[in-house]
């Protein structure tokens, strides 16, 4: 029992180099996906008029799970932003699909 306290009560300790370089991902990860979030409602907006919304939906869809999946695999710092970045696009048109959606549903 005291072993197990013991390991559950340790404390992590960051140097401050650790704490500055978790803060620039955090940072560079949330602009990129603002960033995506923006460009993607722009573009999903003229997509949605010409295409399909369900099967438009459905794709992006499955494109955000294959993002969700393939970001604990990646190797790198830049891999993982890229990822997040079309996580974000993707995301931007999941928003605009499920407006479109509603709004031809209401008419």
């Amino acid at each position: 029992m005291h072993l197990c306290r013991k390991i559950f009560t340790r404390r992590v300790q960051l140097y401050f180099t650790e704490k500055c370089f978790i803060v620039s991902i955090l940072r560079k990860n949330f602009f990129g996906r603002n960033v995506a979030l923006v460009v993607g409602s722009l573009v999903a907006g003229q997509i949605y008029k010409r295409l399909n919304p369900h099967l438009l939906l459905a794709t992006v869809l499955f494109l955000m799970g294959t993002c969700v999946f393939v970001a604990p695999f990646c190797g790198s710092f830049w891999s993982f932003l890229i990822v997040m970045t079309l996580h974000g696009f993707f995301n931007s048109f999941m928003s605009v699909g499920e407006e479109t959606i509603q709004q031809s549903c209401k008419n």
